[in-house]
């Protein structure tokens, strides 16, 4: 016995047989159901690609401003005759920036030390060695901005890893008097600070 195929329907067969299942369903008072993928006139469309171009934009004007606000100096007021020194932060974690301002006599050179509370001639001559603060040792303390100079209009600033220990420290400004094997270093300004792992 041989298999007899069907013959597949019409597409116009097919279009009447739907429009004849809908029509029924009016006359019986039924509500077609919409369709999941045709477009809604009650919805408006929805523009995905716009909200997330806000969103993107949104998160690099914020990433700017503080990138901004991180990269700029603490204030200080400009003094110059009396050394000075201010922070961008009080405590930080090892290993984080920590920026400064510095002022005093124009042309004035120093260095900014951590943990240091003196400093004294090193093994060759025009060199300076670090003496820890009371309590501290030499791992915990840091050259943390090397010899600079302030500027005419009596300032500087920049900043520097803080890369000691874990506790709290000075941060000391010492001014540098002398040349060649005759430099000496005078703690000038002093702030504190704690430093977290």
């Amino acid at each position: 016995m041989a298999w007899r195929r069907k013959k597949p329907r019409d597409w116009s067969q097919r279009a009447f047989e739907e429009s004849e299942m809908q029509r029924r369903e009016r006359a019986a008072g039924g509500v077609p159901m919409p369709q999941p993928l045709s477009k809604s006139v009650d919805l408006p469309e929805r523009s995905t690609w716009k909200w997330t171009l806000g969103g993107v934009a949104i998160i690099v004007v914020a990433i700017l401003i503080r990138n901004g606000l991180d990269s700029r100096a603490p204030g200080l007021t400009t003094n110059c005759h009396v050394p000075a020194i201010a922070l961008s932060s009080a405590s930080v974690h090892r290993g984080s920036t920590l920026r400064w301002s510095g002022t005093g006599p124009a042309a004035m050179h120093f260095v900014i030390t951590v943990g240091v509370g003196g400093l004294r001639p090193g093994a060759h001559p025009g060199q300076l060695s670090p003496v820890p603060d009371p309590g501290g040792s030499v791992n915990s303390t840091e050259i943390a901005v090397f010899p600079k100079a302030l500027s005419s209009s009596c300032k500087a600033n920049g900043s520097f890893t803080v890369d000691v220990p874990p506790g709290g420290y000075n941060v000391r400004m010492f001014k540098l008097i002398g040349s060649g094997s005759a430099v000496t270093g005078t703690p000038v300004a002093t702030k504190r600070i704690t430093v977290t792992s």
